[in-house]
């Protein structure tokens, strides 16, 4: 049995993945058929798989050789020299981090999502998204998640929700990121390592798909964040009475 928002799609003994695009519709494929159903707003796209096949992996190739190439203040690269099952071999270039993990927290109160803007040094650009910070040494997830709301947004969390563990680019990071939906906030604020304030933009979490169009809301960290969450608040039976 395969649901979509409570919807009942197909009934079968295959798995189905969704993925965020940017296209304006499902794609439901099972052996050579491909159904598109239309959809208004929802960038969703629904592959089937047979569990079978799913579970013939490759064997992991053979490391023959490994080397730092280039190094800086943030950033190692390494150079990775693999041997693959069938005899191929390649090098593979990745950034060799301290795989820490980061953390990216969705906070929601007062019926507004709670986003952050925030200057981005990659884009040159002050960008709109969800808060988010390293794991420090010494800390859990859910602590981190915790510790970057009070210094990001000035807001702590009675109840912060993992939602998914997410690879941020798995053919050049091995880091992970959780993402958290929080909720019952509180105020209170710590210091952070931020060169400046960061402007809280509240968004009405009734909105939340006009939030897609905003030519600020662009990482696809916070956009998968923004419709994990949806999917959590579609499928949670608690109520958010108090507006927090």
């Amino acid at each position: 049995m395969v649901k979509f928002n409570g919807v009942e799609l197909l009934s079968t003994s295959y798995t189905a993945k969704i993925f965020v695009v940017d296209l304006d519709f499902i794609a439901i494929k099972t052996g050579h058929i491909l159904f598109l159903f239309g959809i208004r707003l929802m960038f969703v796209k629904m592959t089937l798989f047979d569990e079978a096949s799913m579970t013939q992996r490759h064997k992991k190739p053979e490391t023959l050789h490994s080397e730092i190439v280039a190094k800086s203040r943030l950033f190692q690269i390494e150079q990775v020299h693999l041997k693959f099952s069938n005899g191929v071999e390649r090098q593979y270039e990745r950034m060799k981090g301290s795989n820490r993990g980061a953390v990216m927290i969705v906070p929601i109160h007062q019926g507004n999502l709670l986003l952050a803007s925030e200057y981005a040094g990659g884009t040159d650009n002050y960008e709109l998204g969800f808060p988010k910070g390293l794991i420090d040494p010494g800390e859990t997830a859910i602590e981190a998640a915790n510790r970057e709301l009070q210094e990001e947004i000035g807001f702590g969390s009675y109840q912060l929700t993992h939602l998914k563990e997410l690879s941020l680019a798995p053919s050049y990071f091995s880091s992970k990121m959780h993402i958290f939906v929080a909720e019952k906030l509180y105020p209170s604020r710590l210091e952070g390592d931020e060169p400046e304030p960061i402007d809280v933009i509240p968004w009405p979490l009734s909105d939340w798909q006009l939030l897609i169009d905003n030519v600020d809301f662009s990482e696809s960290r916070s956009v998968s964040a923004l419709f994990l969450t949806q999917q959590y608040l579609a499928g949670s039976t608690h109520q958010l009475a108090d507006g927090k």
